[in-house]
């Protein structure tokens, strides 16, 4: 490739070659002769007789050869035809320069022209309301217009310039600018109004991209929260609102895929867990929703060592209080770190009719002098509101320490034993007496266990003479004689 310099040009051409190199026109000579040659013969056979110039032009290409001589032969050629071109026109705008350009090229096929004259559209309709955006990594703010994403590049004095996220891409460099209001919301939720967007995009949008963005973002603002955590609800939750089509939400990740990073950015605005059980309690974590107070019990113990936290709010402790039958349990897996259980209460609601949690108590043991003092505070709680706390019948668990704090304190209140619980309990007992196996394999145990597990279906009158029938068939029964230790064993937590 070589360009023409003045240099190599007539006097009267230079205006024409001054005018063309402003206009940023390059002149190129291709080295692929052979090509060009053969569509030359083409072009002579297809027109007719053109002006002398044009034919001594065409001439001097049919007998270029590859020396410096014939190419500076051709390019004194080429000035002449400028040379012909400024005779016939004085003023040589913009409309003159492409025509001088199709020109050059019809002189001779090998010299290519080509001219940045095109200026970037400007699109300034509005936009109703403010622009979609998504949440970054690091926390920035990307806009969101038809498929392109735009970051900021600057505030100015009227509003904020921003960019194409293709701009710093080594191979696209998409030179677009959008320009919109100052942020009218906060950093959280920003809000920005659309002015304008100047030049073109030399890429295509990926809208696709932009939906799992948005949506990623989206997400992860609604999981920051410390009250609201990741969950399966919040990610169908979003889907639905994001009223998505078929062909979008394919695009869209599985819940399982993006979970670790939900629960990352849940975290990070986490405070920090406590070192001892005397610890602060932020209000976000001591109020509904509602901002009604949701910590009615706050008691510490022995010395300052121990603790009772109880969760429920105004409504449900009047529900707990108002019903006459409570279930009770206790859980140690989910219970939080310098706690030994999550003690839950759940209550019949009279008007609803239906069985709801209604207290949720963190405990340090499991003792029964630790029950006495719950249910010693939650007695006095209901006193100072106006309300009494005497429930007809209670369900919980055989544990021998809530057992007798019932029967301490409401010694009117009827306690029911769990059935899940009780046959629970059994199944615990033969695996630790080595029954378990026996159970499943021998027909003789499996019949005794189950009349054993069938006790609490029967009458109260009938319970007692059932028990006894039992307890003798494990030494009538031959076929039971070997497992008459264990039996033993069991038989005795009976008694």
């Amino acid at each position: 490739m070589k360009n023409i310099s003045n240099n190599q040009v007539t006097p009267a051409s230079k205006p024409v070659m001054k005018n063309i190199q402003t206009r940023s026109a390059t002149v190129c000579i291709t080295k692929e002769r052979k090509s060009k040659i053969s569509q030359l013969n083409s072009n002579r056979s297809s027109s007719s007789s053109s002006d002398d110039s044009l034919s001594s032009t065409s001439s001097s290409d049919l007998s270029y050869t590859s020396s410096r001589s014939s190419s500076e032969e051709s390019a004194n050629t080429l000035n002449v035809s400028f040379k012909k071109l400024s005779l016939s026109s004085n003023n040589f705008n913009t409309t003159t320069t492409k025509s001088t350009s199709i020109a050059a090229t019809a002189i001779n096929p090998e010299i290519i022209i080509s001219s940045k004259s095109s200026e970037p559209s400007t699109i300034t309709h509005p936009i109703m309301g403010p622009m979609s955006y998504f949440k970054t990594k690091r926390d920035g703010t990307n806009l969101c217009m038809n498929g392109f994403s735009y970051q900021k590049c600057k505030e100015m004095k009227n509003g904020i310039k921003w960019w194409c996220c293709k701009s710093r891409n080594k191979s696209v460099k998409c030179r677009i600018f959008l320009y919109t209001s100052f942020n009218q919301g906060d950093d959280d939720h920003p809000q920005y109004d659309f002015k304008k967007i100047v030049g073109d995009h030399n890429h295509q949008p990926d809208k696709d991209k932009l939906i799992i963005q948005k949506f990623k973002s989206d997400l992860k603002q609604m999981t920051q929260s410390p009250t609201v955590p990741p969950s399966i609800a919040t990610f169908n939750e979003l889907v639905a609102n994001m009223k998505l089509g078929t062909s979008e939400m394919a695009q869209l990740p599985s819940y399982n895929s993006i979970r670790m990073s939900l629960w990352r950015a849940h975290n990070r605005n986490m405070p920090q867990l406590p070192t001892g059980i005397n610890f602060p309690i932020p209000v976000e974590f001591s109020t509904t929703t509602d901002d009604e107070p949701f910590i009615l019990l706050d008691h510490s113990y022995a010395k300052q060592t121990k603790r009772i936290l109880m969760f429920s709010s105004e409504k449900q402790f009047k529900v707990m209080c108002e019903s006459s039958s409570l279930y009770m349990d206790g859980t140690f897996a989910i219970t939080p770190r310098l706690f030994k259980q999550t003690y839950i209460i759940q209550a019949h609601d009279i008007q609803s009719k239906n069985v709801l949690p209604v207290a949720w108590i963190l405990l340090n043991d499991k003792k029964g002098s630790t029950y006495k003092i719950l249910f010693k505070k939650i007695i006095l709680l209901a006193k100072t509101r106006g309300y009494e706390f005497s429930p007809s019948n209670i369900m919980s668990d055989y544990e021998s320490g809530i057992i007798s704090t019932w029967k301490e304190l409401l010694p009117q209140t009827k306690h029911d034993g769990c059935f899940f619980h009780y046959l629970q309990k059994i199944v615990k007992r033969m695996k630790k007496y080595g029954l378990w196996m026996h159970y499943l394999n021998d027909s003789n145990l499996y019949i005794w266990i189950k009349k054993m597990m069938a006790i609490p279906m029967l009458s109260a009158t009938k319970m007692l003479e059932a028990f006894q029938l039992i307890e003798k068939a494990k030494t009538t029964d031959r076929k039971l004689k070997r497992f008459i230790p264990q039996l033993n064993k069991m038989l005795f937590y009976y008694k």
